[in-house]
């Protein structure tokens, strides 16, 4: 391979990288997210730098002409993009708080706090920041007073009379306290100390060559992103989109995201824009991909782009609209299937399968051909959840899944039967998962396991009855808890009772063995082994046994299991293995092939 072409490995002076960034010379790609590091993780960075401990890796792309990615200024850091030759691909968490620590026009002040700033050699005690415990109005005197040195006076630039920043804050000080003299003698002592330590520390970077194109700058990125704050290909592929088109679509998803008809979102996103809007983003281009022919997976948003981006006459991002429709019909169909928030919604492969297939199912009018079609894209939602069907090459899987369910619900519309093959309904290949496999393998519903949540889904899919309250928690109800951080995971056999028998955390974090309840009843049932507060409920409530059965078993809870006294690992095996079977059986009749 030419040199030139080759990806090097080389380290350089942190004097260096911040010389370039304050120079211009060095800039962040469009595509890059917000600087959200916080004060106390700059301070930390930076001190890392200062002891000498690894600090990381850059990955830098050297620009081509025209450039790869369109530059961007560093966050709050105003300098000209005309000479840009380096693009920060991965590092701009970093980067930004080393200029921001030692700009001048920086918002965030941070000093070296030292041991005695007065002794003979210097030593670093902490490096704090505004908001931690240092103030940004200290003279230089109150400063040196309390052995502070603030960062924004280290940079070497000098001014007319061929003074530092550095030089300007010691003169102050030797007005002040220690004399013209001894001021000098300060700042070399800092300037010595400050370079050795800090300045001429070597900090590793990756560059790219400038002729590795976008596509492959952008591989290389996704696989090897560092940061804290996640760049999802959603964010490369609006910046690539915004230099062919004038709309941005991130501005589009936030408005479509405040209209009150798709408030359901809330639901399932977290709260923070820089986490929902590439969060949602992702999952149009998903959707759009099925639409358009193709796989949803990340090489193909260049195609789920085009479609979003479809100009039809006089109208803004026309198929938007369209696709937050889809988005918001699915969530509704999923929460009245157990899955009524984020955290309680077992898996999105399928959902992005039914959404896509959202406008074929709009057709159907006729209430018979209707239900017919809900019965099958029912059964193929647990399905997806209860098989190995998405366990491999779920993307191909999903592409092809939704080809034949498109099928089969245009039949549906045409004659109002269905006679296509649907691999996901093949029990030779797919077989729903038995009693067996849901005992060895489902994790806790309070993780991301797709077959722990799809338990508890099964569960509120029937909207049971809290425990304690009798709230009948249907979708409004747990969204409701959730806000109000009151919906939690219980565990029938407590956590407190199980590790005191000596049960494994696999074992006690099973999740045959969770269900969801109110916050209040959850904590009342914490510390009692089961028969102890079963008994406790009904004897210090209006609630009759024959009700508190009734309420516990639409959970697909084994009440007798419960109520069974003995040793409690024993009672406990029989518990899970007896749900387990409750389970298996509920599982075949909503994965139930409808008749064709």
């Amino acid at each position: 391979m030419n040199k030139e072409n080759e990806v090097d490995y080389d380290d350089r002076t942190l004097k260096d990288w911040v010389r370039r960034a304050f120079a211009g010379k060095i800039a962040i790609t469009d595509f890059q997210r917000s600087f959200v590091w916080r004060n106390d993780k700059a301070a930390n960075y930076i001190k890392a730098i200062i002891e000498g401990k690894p600090v990381g890796l850059y990955l830098i792309l050297k620009k081509n002409i025209p450039p790869q990615f369109k530059p961007r200024s560093f966050n709050k850091i105003n300098v000209s993009l005309e000479h840009v030759d380096e693009l920060v691909l991965d590092g701009q968490q970093r980067l930004t708080s080393l200029l921001h620590a030692l700009s001048d026009q920086s918002e965030k002040k941070f000093f070296i706090q030292l041991v005695d700033i007065a002794a003979e050699s210097l030593e670093v005690e902490d490096v704090i920041s505004e908001g931690m415990k240092a103030r940004g109005e200290d003279s230089p005197a109150e400063n040196y007073l309390n052995n502070r040195i603030p960062m924004s006076v280290l940079r070497d630039e000098t001014d007319e009379h061929g003074l530092t920043p550095l030089a300007h804050w010691c003169i102050a000080i030797g007005e002040e306290e220690v004399g013209a003299g001894e001021s000098r003698v300060l700042e070399s002592k800092i300037k010595r100390f400050i370079d050795e330590n800090f300045f001429d520390r070597r900090i590793w970077a990756c560059w790219l060559p400038k002729s590795f194109s976008r596509n492959l700058a952008t591989e290389i990125f996704v696989e090897t992103n560092t940061s804290s704050v996640r760049i999802k290909r959603f964010d490369i592929e609006v910046a690539n989109a915004r230099g062919r088109h004038d709309e941005d679509l991130r501005n589009s998803i936030q408005e479509a995201y405040g209209k009150s008809e798709n408030v359901v979102l809330r639901h399932y996103f977290k709260e923070d824009p820089e986490d929902w809007i590439p969060d949602i983003g992702e999952w149009l281009l998903k959707v759009a991909c099925l639409r358009e022919g193709y796989a949803p997976r990340e090489k193909n948003y260049e195609h789920a782009i085009g479609l979003i981006y479809r100009r039809k006459k006089g109208e803004h991002f026309p198929e938007l609209d369209s696709l937050f429709a889809d988005l918001v019909w699915v969530l509704e169909i999923v929460a009245k299937l157990g899955g009524a928030t984020r955290r309680t919604l077992p898996s999105w492969p399928p959902v992005h399968v039914l959404a896509a297939l959202h406008p074929e199912l709009s057709k159907l009018k006729n209430p018979v051909k209707k239900n017919s079609a809900r019965k099958l894209y029912e059964a193929y939602y647990w399905r997806s959840l209860f098989s190995n069907r998405y366990d491999v090459q779920a993307n191909d899987r999903l592409k092809t899944d939704y080809d034949c369910l498109k099928s089969a619900i245009k039949q549906i519309q045409e004659k109002g039967r269905w006679n296509t093959i649907i691999p996901a309904f093949d029990d030779k290949d797919h077989p729903l998962y038995d009693s067996e496999h849901l005992l060895r393998h489902s994790g806790w519903i309070g993780t991301t396991s797709r077959l722990g949540r799809a338990l508890a889904s099964v569960a509120m899919s029937k909207q049971p009855a809290d425990w304690i309250t009798g709230d009948t928690l249907d979708p409004n109800m747990m969204r409701q808890l959730e806000r109000q951080g009151y919906l939690e995971r219980h565990h029938i056999f407590p956590r407190y009772v199980l590790n005191k028998s000596g049960e494994g955390r696999d074992r006690v974090y099973n999740g045959l063995n969770g269900v969801f309840l109110d916050g209040s009843t959850n904590r009342q049932l914490a510390k009692f082994s089961p028969e102890i507060y079963l008994k406790k409920i009904v004897d210090n409530s209006p609630i009759t046994q024959d009700e508190l059965r009734s309420r516990i078993e639409q959970y697909c809870v084994p009440y007798d299991e419960m109520k069974k006294n003995g040793d409690i690992r024993e009672r406990y095996n029989k518990f899970l293995k007896k749900r387990a079977k409750i389970f298996a059986n509920q599982i075949q009749k909503l994965g139930e092939i409808p008749e064709m």
